[in-house]
């Protein structure tokens, strides 16, 4: 998510004002990154979270070759298909499970960074490092996979629930709780305490090689997405 002060253009996000009239919102979202997991434990494995981050953890960082779309309900950002399907590729006879877990991970923190790159593109700038909040961010293995995929610190706050505390923030503001938007920010203090995820440098080479695979994927896989839904619809 970028906010700007003018309204964007690029259609490849879901872009709204912001609940502060001056300033526009972009919105990277896509559709599948911790119901990919859910699915992987339940659906797969029959397992749970820690058991399915085990295997990941046996797995060396580009999961073996393996390179996973995690488009199991269509994508949004970038492609806004809804054709698109979830994809192992690479697979081979040494393929095992723990490369398939590990895959998982990574393919989700691939989805982000090709987000967090067209955001670069489109607004010229160059994050020093990237906040990160939802349950996801309790998993310790999936933050040091992000922070090397994305190649930048990961600073994960403690308090998961900011969508509630957003909205909270907005009908505080509304109601004249808060006098303005500064007031709304400092009364949060208390819930912004955070720790940093910094990359694993050894990891950081096999996961450019892997989005270098997985950012040509989609392309390659689009008429074949588009032909299948069409002979289903």
């Amino acid at each position: 998510m970028f906010t700007a002060a003018s309204a964007p253009r690029n259609p490849a996000f879901a872009n709204c004002r912001y609940p502060l009239p001056e300033l526009w919102v972009s919105i990277g979202a896509t559709s599948t990154a911790g119901a990919s997991i859910k699915w992987m434990c339940d659906q797969i494995l029959s397992c749970g979270i820690d058991e399915m981050t085990a295997r990941a953890a046996a797995a060396a960082p580009g999961a073996g070759g393996v390179v996973y779309l995690p488009y199991l309900q269509g994508e949004r950002t970038p492609w806004w298909d809804p054709g698109a399907r979830g994809v192992f590729f690479g697979l081979a006879l040494t393929t095992d499970g723990r490369d398939l877990c590990r895959a998982v991970f990574e393919g989700v923190a691939f989805s982000w960074r090709q987000v967090l790159g067209l955001l670069q593109r489109e607004y010229d700038f160059e994050p020093s490092e990237v906040i990160a909040v939802g349950g996801g961010t309790a998993n310790p293995l999936w933050n040091r996979i992000k922070a090397s995929v994305l190649k930048a610190p990961l600073r994960v706050l403690e308090f998961a629930e900011t969508a509630s505390l957003g909205a909270a923030m907005t009908a505080g503001l509304a109601g004249g709780v808060f006098e303005n938007a500064e007031a709304a920010r400092d009364a949060t203090a208390p819930l912004r305490s955070s720790h940093t995820v910094e990359p694993v440098p050894e990891w950081i080479e096999a996961y450019d090689r892997a989005f270098a695979v997985y950012d040509r994927l989609y392309p390659a896989l689009e008429p074949v997405f588009a032909r299948a839904a069409h002979r289903t619809s």
